[in-house]
């Protein structure tokens, strides 16, 4: 009677370890995933932190960065049509982007300064084929401070560059922005303006251009200031960017 009940007591015992057992290897990922998907939605119903607004406009997207009040990249496909058109006039007024909060938001005031001018990541005459496109390439955000003499040389040179190989490619796929670069190990860079809008020290240009099934890579790296050499020495490689802009580019190339 004795042993029977020894028995049957660490059969009971055997029993309640092993649907412990079970229940915990069962339901252990399920706990871990719990806690996984917790934290997200909690944080998402907070507020998730943000330097960088993604904006999506009529012929260009840009990431416009909060801190220096100037995008961070912009991006534009472009193709032969884009271009056929006789719209040559500026039409447009340049001004403030409503999409950006007002405090980080920049204005004409800001460039009110001999040394620089108003450089379009997105150039206007890009969009050439569309009003309203072309309308959308006023806005601020679009816009960064750019030494005159690089403007109307080295970076203009690019840009006809860029809009000569639309005959070459079946299209290009263009991203844009500036660059804040360190001299001796050093960040150093201006403020301008009432608002303190950040002058960039370069400039990057990479294009993807398509040709049926291939694509090539062409990527320049340009300083801020008034240069002497043709576009051709600016040339770098995809890499060389990246590291400098700490931006990856798409590589989703079909």
């Amino acid at each position: 009677m004795k042993k029977s009940y020894l028995s049957f007591l660490l059969g009971v015992f055997t029993g309640i370890v092993f649907v412990g057992m079970f229940s915990f290897l069962k339901r252990s990922p399920e706990s871990e995933n719990i806690q996984e998907t917790k934290a997200p939605a909690l944080l998402e119903a907070i507020g998730i932190p943000r330097t960088e607004i993604i904006i999506h406009r009529q012929g260009y997207s840009l990431g416009y960065d909060l801190k220096r009040k100037t995008a961070n990249w912009v991006w534009e496909h472009l193709t032969s049509e884009n271009l056929q058109s006789a719209q040559e006039k500026m039409l447009f007024k340049v001004h403030e982007d409503p999409e950006i909060p007002a405090p980080f938001r920049t204005q004409l005031g800001d460039y009110r300064s001999d040394e620089f001018e108003k450089a379009y990541l997105c150039p206007p005459m890009d969009r050439r084929n569309h009003l309203a496109a072309m309308a959308d390439t006023y806005y601020l955000s679009n816009i960064v401070p750019q030494a005159r003499k690089l403007k109307e040389g080295v970076w203009r040179e690019l840009e006809q560059k860029v809009r000569a190989w639309t005959k070459e490619y079946q299209s290009l796929d263009v991203f844009t922005g500036p660059l804040f670069l360190a001299s001796e190990n050093q960040m150093n860079y201006r403020l301008i303006g009432p608002n303190q809008l950040a002058v960039p020290t370069a400039f990057y240009k990479v294009i993807f251009a398509k040709k049926k099934r291939d694509w090539d890579t062409k990527c320049y790296l340009i300083p801020n200031e008034a240069l002497n050499e043709g576009i051709d020495q600016y040339e770098v490689s995809l890499e060389e960017i990246e590291k400098a802009s700490g931006i990856t580019f798409t590589r989703n190339l079909q």
